[in-house]
């Protein structure tokens, strides 16, 4: 049903009061550059940054069916909004999500099993994933294609994200909107991203804080997460962390002096 839904003419634009808050706090471009390169892990400056390159074929589990319809539509329409195309019903999926009691322990038992975890993803990268501080687990099965004949990272090097899911406690999530739950999910599942504290300062406000305890959470993705979020699936396939960062960076001063 989320693969078929159609697309909104326009994402609902933030109301006024937010605009304010945010016109007051101008957007320093070193600040917001710097939060791209965290947001994203501190990936290496000339090193492309991993992205879904074929159709988006979603798959949810979620224990409440009529939330699950409405977070499941929400990411496919982010994904549209950001320029990824989406495949058709009867598609092999290559994103999953699951929403269920107790994620963690969930995954550890099935791994435990024995079958094949997300993709090509080896044991240490799963033990990582899992010492993440959210309710929320995010995996990434990334290819990485190396066009040098010596095997070396350059301007063509790609990394594609082959499959990746995102695994949330339920209870966690149930304290926020299937909007915002939709969101947070949207950027750990379709690009390179990681826990972020607050953001303070001169630097953008962004959904990625959502689960953490001290910070005011956002209703909707923010303007830097769908600047970010478009600037990776609109520049070329192996864009690099930093040209990423920097059209990220100059869209959102170039927005606010307008």
């Amino acid at each position: 049903m989320a693969q078929e839904a159609a697309p909104p003419a326009e994402l609902a634009p933030p109301d006024e009061s937010e605009i304010v808050v945010e016109r007051e706090r101008i957007i320093d471009v070193r600040a917001a550059s710097a939060l791209v390169r965290a947001v994203s892990g501190r990936a290496q400056s000339r090193e492309p940054l991993a992205r879904f390159n074929v159709p988006l074929c979603l798959s949810l589990a979620i224990d409440d069916p009529e939330r699950g319809v409405l977070i499941g539509r929400r990411i496919i329409a982010n994904a549209r909004a950001a320029g990824l195309t989406i495949a058709k019903r009867g598609c092999r999926p290559n994103a999953l999500v699951i929403i269920r009691a107790d994620a963690r322990q969930w995954i550890i038992d099935y791994r435990r099993s024995g079958r094949q975890f997300i993709g090509r993803m080896k044991r240490h990268q799963v033990d990582r994933v899992l010492r993440s501080r959210d309710p929320a687990y995010a995996f990434q099965d990334v290819e990485v294609i190396v066009a040098s004949p010596r095997g070396r990272v350059d301007r063509n090097t790609r990394k594609n994200i082959r499959s990746a899911a995102v695994m949330m406690d339920l209870a966690a999530s149930a304290q926020f909107s299937p909007v915002q739950v939709a969101d947070y999910i949207t950027l750990r599942l379709l690009a390179p991203t990681r826990e972020i504290d607050e953001v303070a300062g001169r630097a953008p406000r962004s959904i990625l804080t959502l689960f953490r305890a001290n910070a005011k959470p956002q209703s909707e993705m923010s303007r830097f997460d769908r600047t970010y979020l478009t600037t990776l699936y609109r520049l070329r396939f192996n864009a690099t962390a930093m040209e990423v960062a920097m059209t990220t960076a100059r869209l959102l001063a170039e927005d606010w002096t307008r």
